[in-house]
Formats: C-alpha cells, structure tokens, sequence
C-alpha cells in the first residue's frame, strides 16, 4: 500500500487476534495465526499450509479497506478446502448484515468483542449443535441471515490471558509501530482499557461499546514484565481510546 515507504510505517501486532488466539489456547483449542502483512505467502503456498493443518474453521479479521481482501482470500481457498468460514472485526460489527450480503464467502460473522463468542462459536461447530444460541454472530440458514441478539461486553477484562504474541511469525522483529512512534525496538502496543462513554462522531464504538473497562494495575504489571522476560520488550505504546479516564488509578 505504501510501496517503497512500507517498512518505515506501522507495522503492529494484529492485538485483536492475538487476545482471540490466546484466549481459544486457554480453552484447549488448538490456534495457528497467519499474518499475510509479514509472512508474504503466495495463494498456492497458503493453500498448502492450511491443507496440512486439516482445520475446520478459519477466522479472517478486516477494518472497512481490508474487508475485499478478506473476502478474496476466503474465496480462493474454498476453492480447494472445505471449512467454516468466520470473518471478526471492526467492518462486520459495523454492518453485519450488510457485509454478510455482499460477501457471500464469510458463512458467520462475529459482532464487537469476540474472545468468549469465538470459543463458544467453535465448541457448537465441533458438537454440531444449534448457531442460534450462541449471542454476538451473524450466521447463514437456508439461505436466511440470521443475527442473533448482542452478547454482554466482558466486565472483568482481567480474565482474559496475555495476548498470544508468540503465535505470530517472526515476533517481536518483525513489527514495530511508525517511525515517529518509539525510540527503542522491540516496541509492541497494548489496549489497557477497552470502551469509552462519550460520542465523537467519527469514532466507531461498535467492538468495545460505551462502557469503560480496564485491566486491574497488577494485570499490566504482569503483563509489562512478561513481556520483558519472554521477548526483550523495551517499550510499549498505549494505544487506548482514553488512557486517563481512570481517577482512582
């Protein structure tokens, strides 16, 4: 996208996919991440890596410029493999009817906050149980869209286990945020709070909601020394939507 210049701009760790995978990994399902931004796989070559795996379910994320790509990439390998399709992110929340029309490829949708929904999503699929009793998903029936009614954001964000930042190929080297951003490597981001309660026009709440809720100062303390530990960290860029909104902290 950004041709010669590429390497100098944001190259982050998909944050979202890595809480989902390490949040799947907690619940003993077994999680693979590609990141095709780093890992540069020709369609044939992808193709026979998710082959080998012998996957039933794929998960693909998208912002609103990604969504095409998503949906191309979905397409070319049901080609050739037979799974469940899942697309998450910020352009499904938006418009989860409207992208389950257009892009016939995706089979569910995930809507807002998706680490429970996931896990719960792929134990019904496992067991072949009912779509309609898990909340948060869009999902295809005889040829009907189905949404199912909204699931409750997580309260006590602490649950959630680190984020599965080893799952990615060639962390930490491999990401960085722009240029300007850090003044040491390896840098990573991190969301210590997700939601916020007031309405700015262009802001799309619809993954984290209005509702403030933060990890607890122990969690980051852990979080911030793991990080060290495991993968020689030197900064870490808050990248949340109001990081001071906490008095008591």
């Amino acid at each position: 996208m950004y041709g010669p210049f590429a390497a100098i701009n944001n190259r982050h760790p998909n944050f979202g996919i890595c809480s989902l995978a390490s949040y799947c990994r907690k619940h003993n399902i077994s999680t693979r991440i590609f990141d095709l931004s780093i890992q540069k796989f020709r369609i044939s070559s992808l193709i026979k890596e998710i082959k080998s795996l012998k996957t039933k379910v794929i998960g693909f994320t998208a912002t609103t410029p990604e969504i095409n790509s998503a949906a191309i990439i979905a397409h070319k390998l049901k080609k050739h493999i037979t799974f469940t399709s899942v697309i998450g992110g910020p352009h499904i929340s938006a418009l989860p009817k409207k992208t389950m029309e257009l892009y016939k490829q995706f089979d569910i949708g995930v809507i807002g906050e998706g680490e429970q929904t996931i896990v719960d999503l792929i134990n019904t699929i496992k067991s072949g149980d009912d779509l309609k009793n898990i909340r948060g998903i869009i999902y295809r029936k005889n040829e009907e869209l189905v949404q199912t009614e909204n699931r409750e954001l997580i309260k006590d964000l602490s649950i959630l286990p680190f984020p599965a930042f080893d799952l990615l190929p060639g962390f930490p080297f491999k990401y960085h945020p722009g240029i300007n951003s850090y003044l040491k490597l390896p840098a990573i981001p991190f969301l210590s709070s997700r939601g916020c309660p007031f309405n700015c026009i262009f802001c799309d709440k619809t993954i984290f909601g209005n509702k403030y809720r933060e990890f607890t100062v122990e969690y980051m303390v852990d979080f911030i020394t793991s990080m060290q530990k495991k993968f020689g960290i030197k900064e870490i860029e808050f990248m949340d939507d109001i990081f001071t909104l906490s008095k008591k902290d």
